[in-house]
């Protein structure tokens, strides 16, 4: 009879329980070790083909949002130069009440003439730049400028209206 630890193999020797017991470990640790290579290099596959679908997501989003841009630019661009050309008919009107102002209202809208131009042909980070450097050089004539801008403005906004309002009150002229 044999001993409790000890069973029979196919091949006629007999193994203990213990080294039964290891070489299943074994097998069971090279099975696991297989496994997680596998896992790993599935996940590592996934991850790549992920990063590259985010990669070509975001350069798609990208050149969309630089379109989108340039378009906005050209807007922004054409809005300046009617801001420009109301603030040339600002400074007309100027001319004759208050020369000086008027002189310096058209420099003004040179300005924003030369501003857009500047957004319908410069990328919009430099603009900012530029806008930015100007205001820290000179920011009295930064904010000089805007205060004409507006003032300018809104004689602009004014005078229209009201001329066109009395000529209708009185018939016309």
């Amino acid at each position: 009879m044999q001993d409790r630890d000890e069973f029979e193999r196919s091949d006629g020797s007999s193994q203990s329980l213990d080294e039964q017991a290891r070489s299943l470990g074994r097998d069971a640790k090279a099975a696991s070790s297989q496994a997680r290579e596998k896992v790993t290099s599935t996940v590592k596959e996934q991850a790549a083909k992920i990063g590259d679908k985010a990669k070509s997501v975001a350069t798609d989003t990208g050149m969309k949002i630089e379109n989108l841009i340039d378009e906005q630019r050209a807007s922004g661009a054409s809005y300046l130069q009617n801001v420009a050309d109301l603030v040339h008919q600002a400074a007309d009107v100027f001319d004759k009440e208050i020369p000086q102002a008027s002189r310096y209202i058209h420099q003004a809208a040179q300005q924003i003439d030369t501003v857009a131009e500047t957004v319908r042909t410069r990328r919009m980070r430099e603009v900012a730049h530029d806008v930015q450097d100007l205001a820290r050089r000179q920011p009295a004539l930064f904010f000089g400028g805007a205060l004409l801008l507006g003032f300018a403005a809104v004689r602009v906004f004014k005078a229209g209206p009201s001329q066109s309002s009395q000529e209708n009150e009185y018939g016309g002229q």
